[in-house]
């Protein structure tokens, strides 16, 4: 086999050897030991296992389902760093590429703390943007970064900023991303926020468009609704697939409900009894009797998780253990298990008795009415 042909050198310009044209020198091989500090500067996460300097992050869930505001609250986390869904985010700075109004994003930060570290471009377009518009707002993007460092470039969402004809595309598609390498070669991170395809997905396929887009990233997140039942409900399930162990499989967070945090939940979402208690202690304070666990869960705020039923069991079995509810009831379909505080029957029956003397003291008042003057 010709010597040329088996080698992964560029070929000699010369018999003599190489030369210093730039084609002997535009590809570099590294060895091992090179790896080494790569690998170090992509481990300090920005959002750890979900946002990586250099990296693309792809995050998928439906419209109106909280996209926005979980990539509020990272950006109000990212002023000073902390923690973020029980992970930690590094403090840095940020750069939002929006189809949402400015009106939208100024009341948003009435509850966080956006000032200083974010800044914006929203609507940037009139219309779809044509290539050459994309390609000159990361360039921008890009200079920005030069002046003072970005840490995390957030386009909400790209099927209605990106350049791209139509998501269906492949080479569209790659047209409209690949430009990202720019940024990310630099040690951006970059967080896409897009919609899912329509109908029952496989897990890691939820991304609408064509398998490019998926194919390309290197964090794909898909955040669902733990209840599509109650549109209230505040938890959300983020499920993951990486190139980086780092990266959670499969996360259930919860919006609390102050606006300003995300905290983490079991895997299976269910809400622990410390904070579920409360909400059950408060409908039985304000119940007229007792209470089946059927009774409870139709009552049940639409402004707090609603535990499931096996769940709802286990912290009455609980609270009854620690005396902090009494059960009557034979279990049975017919007489099934109900539930109330101690000390409310005292306050039924004291409750029951003054209206029973109101009402006698209102017959008396009219069988005796008083003496004409």
């Amino acid at each position: 086999m010709d010597q040329s042909t088996n080698s992964l050198a560029p070929p000699n310009d010369s018999p003599d050897g190489p030369t210093n044209s730039p084609a002997a020198s535009l590809y570099v091989p590294l060895s091992y030991a090179d790896l080494k500090s790569s690998a170090d500067a992509r481990r300090d996460w920005l959002w750890q296992g979900y946002l990586l300097p250099g990296a693309v992050t792809l995050l998928t869930s439906l419209w109106k389902s909280g996209k926005s505001t979980l990539l509020s609250v990272l950006l109000s986390r990212l002023k000073t760093g902390g923690e973020l869904g029980g992970l930690l985010v590094r403090a840095g700075r940020a750069v939002v590429v929006s189809e949402e109004p400015p009106d939208l994003w100024w009341d948003r930060g009435l509850n966080l703390t956006l000032d200083g570290h974010v800044q914006w471009f929203c609507k940037p377009f009139r219309g779809k943007p044509t290539t050459e518009q994309w390609l000159d707002l990361l360039a921008q993007i890009g200079r920005m970064h030069d002046r003072q460092p970005v840490d995390l470039l957030a386009i909400d969402s790209l099927a209605n900023l990106a350049s791209m004809r139509t998501e269906n595309d492949a080479g569209e598609m790659l047209k409209a991303i690949a430009p990202l390498q720019g940024l990310t070669g630099q040690g951006v991170s970059v967080l896409i926020n897009h919609h899912p395809r329509k109908g029952p997905v496989v897990a890691g396929q939820a991304a609408r468009g064509s398998g490019a887009l998926p194919g390309s990233v290197d964090i794909l997140l898909e955040m669902h609704p733990v209840c599509r039942r109650n549109a209230k409900d505040r938890r959300r399930r983020l499920r993951a697939h990486s190139r980086y162990s780092a990266t959670p499989a499969n996360l259930v967070i919860e919006w609390t409900a102050d606006g300003v945090d995300y905290r983490v939940l079991a895997p299976s979402g269910e809400p622990d009894f410390e904070n579920g208690w409360p909400v059950l202690q408060a409908l039985l304070e304000n119940a007229e009797d007792v209470m089946t666990r059927r009774a409870i869960l139709r009552a049940w705020p639409d402004s707090a998780a609603a535990p499931a039923k096996l769940t709802l069991w286990k912290w009455l079995s609980r609270a009854l253990e620690e005396g902090q509810v009494l059960q009557g009831g034979e279990g049975t379909r017919k007489v099934p298990y109900h539930y109330c505080l101690p000390g409310m029957f005292e306050k039924w029956m004291a409750k029951f008795n003054a209206d029973f003397m109101r009402r006698i003291e209102r017959q008396v008042a009219r069988a005796d009415p008083p003496p004409a003057a």
